[in-house]
């Protein structure tokens, strides 16, 4: 009876494991680099639970909040670079020719908020690289992305 219940255990540990194993998804992939990049993307942000943990005590104890990892900021823009590549995102960068960046924004903020709050951060990142709006973010999004800019960079007529 015990043999058959060990048998039975270890059958189903090795089972256990190997569809674990099999669930990952692979290295260079589509999903993989979205789920590193979330990982990165919560260090980047302090919002692991170790991190949390940690700002927690710092602040029960009267020390400053950790600093964020420098290092994760780099990981998280290759994998989101990756993810372009791979055809998943699309990039897209914008110089407003006919108003000022500040203005562009401050025009489209609310829009801009609203589609934020609707996706995930791999999907729909956005920075200012110089005097440019670069946003990556799936197609769809991006197109959305595209009419927003050219309606607030149109000069307004006097």
């Amino acid at each position: 009876m015990k043999k058959h219940f060990v048998i039975g255990a270890t059958a189903a540990l090795v089972i256990g494991v190997a569809a674990y194993i099999l669930s990952q998804p692979r290295k260079g992939t589509v999903e993989w680099h979205k789920a590193n990049y979330m990982k990165c993307f919560n260090r980047m942000w302090g919002n692991t639970l170790w991190e949390k943990t940690q700002r927690v005590a710092r602040r029960v104890v009267g020390l400053p909040p950790p600093q964020p990892d420098p290092q994760a900021a780099n990981e998280a823009l290759s994998h989101l670079s990756a993810l372009v590549e791979l055809g998943y995102l699309s990039e897209r960068r914008y110089a407003i020719t006919n108003r000022s960046l500040n203005d562009v924004l401050s025009r489209t903020l609310h829009a801009r908020w609203v589609l934020g709050r609707k996706h995930l951060p791999p999907q729909l990142t956005e920075r200012i690289d110089q005097t440019q709006l670069v946003v990556v973010a799936l197609p769809e999004i991006a197109d959305k992305y595209d009419e927003l800019i050219r309606q607030a960079d149109v000069p307004e007529i006097k």
